[in-house]
């Protein structure tokens, strides 16, 4: 199992993003729980949940080669990118 640390905020290009209604952190929430309904084995844990952002900790299988892909196209359809956590 291979795990990722990010840091989920607003998007600044992002037209989704812009007129969302939800938070920054709800919107950053969904798209983690929708990647992971795409494909078993991939997980998350949470690991600080604010208004404005959402780090979380990511999971899946080692094989998983449309992870990091299908991540990006949840975060682009909830108006949040992400950036890694060191």
């Amino acid at each position: 199992m291979v795990s990722h640390t990010y840091s989920f905020t607003r998007s600044k290009n992002s037209m989704r993003g812009f007129f969302s209604t939800q938070s920054a952190g709800t919107d950053a929430f969904n798209a983690v729980s929708s990647w992971k309904h795409l494909k078993n084995g991939r997980t998350y844990t949470i690991l600080l949940e604010e208004d404005d952002s959402l780090n979380a900790e990511i999971f899946c299988n080692d094989d998983d080669l449309d992870a990091g892909k299908e991540l990006d196209q949840q975060c682009l359809a909830y108006g949040v990118e992400r950036e890694p956590v060191s």
